[in-house]
């Protein structure tokens, strides 16, 4: 029971770091706003300057995040990248995480519009495209696509399911940083892919034991979906979607293929990474 107190108390730290990053970043977009008020450089009303500049805020947080980790463990006299496994993988298992990250992504992309989840959850969708939504291509690949998938395995995978693994069983613990990983998200549409998805994420990085192979698979995934998404809806036919779909099909079977033949590596006894 005291470990899971103590790893109870270690995962709000880490939440409250993150919390605290976003409340630094969002002051200083305040005060930017004020400047721009004052200044007559901008009429916009509060929230819609919000709504615009929420990407590099999401970009600054995240970056905010990952450096006050560092000096949290810096401070302990902790190496992080150490404590995280943050390790070279050999070439074939980076490999295999690009592949299964673009692959899923591609798949998913091309079968969701067919099933039309939007007359589903129209409002969660609403409100992610407003909140998701950039003009500027390398910004949204910047923040989304590489920034983001760093952060979110250095926090849930590297340091929540570190602690978890420490207190609790192994695969209850798996569950239970899933569980958190899709909740963070506070929304319904997101929770329903990222609980799962922070599951699989925490296999593959109990399978190939580098915290690197989670943040492939998360950047590959998240970087082919923005791509995707620039793409105008105009455009798509029935034809795209299930190209999509084969395609990324193919590219997990081959990932899979040669995961089970050179790459893998599984000890399904592991309790802990150290």
């Amino acid at each position: 029971m005291k470990k899971i107190f103590i790893a109870a108390g270690w995962i709000a730290m880490y939440l409250f770091i993150y919390l605290m990053a976003n409340i630094i970043v969002g002051l200083g977009l305040i005060l930017v706003y004020m400047f721009s008020l004052f200044g007559e450089r901008t009429t916009m009303h509060p929230m819609e300057f919000l709504f615009e500049n929420f990407m590099p805020m999401m970009l600054a947080a995240s970056v905010l995040a990952i450096i006050l980790y560092y000096l949290i463990f810096i401070i302990r006299g902790v190496n992080l990248n150490k404590y995280t496994r943050l390790k070279k993988m050999p070439a074939i298992r980076v490999a295999v995480s690009a592949l299964m990250g673009a692959g899923i992504a591609l798949l998913l992309n091309g079968i969701l519009p067919l099933v039309e989840i939007e007359q589903i959850l129209p409002t969660d969708l609403t409100d992610l495209d407003a909140l998701l939504t950039s003009d500027s291509f390398i910004l949204t690949l910047l923040t989304v696509g590489i920034v983001v998938p760093i952060f979110e395995e250095l926090l849930f995978r590297g340091l929540i399911f570190k602690a978890l693994k420490w207190a609790i069983p192994l695969w209850p613990a798996l569950i239970l940083q899933g569980l958190v990983f899709g909740a963070i998200h506070l929304n319904w549409f997101q929770f329903i892919y990222a609980f799962p998805l922070g599951i699989y994420l925490g296999v593959i990085y109990l399978q190939f034991r580098s915290l690197w192979a989670p943040i492939l698979v998360h950047l590959f995934w998240n970087s082919t979906s923005v791509v995707l998404s620039f793409i105008s809806p105009d455009q798509l036919t029935l034809y795209h979607l299930l190209v999509w779909a084969a395609v990324g099909l193919l590219l997990v079977a081959l990932a899979m293929t040669l995961y089970y033949t050179r790459a893998r590596n599984w000890r399904p006894g592991t309790k802990s990474l150290e």
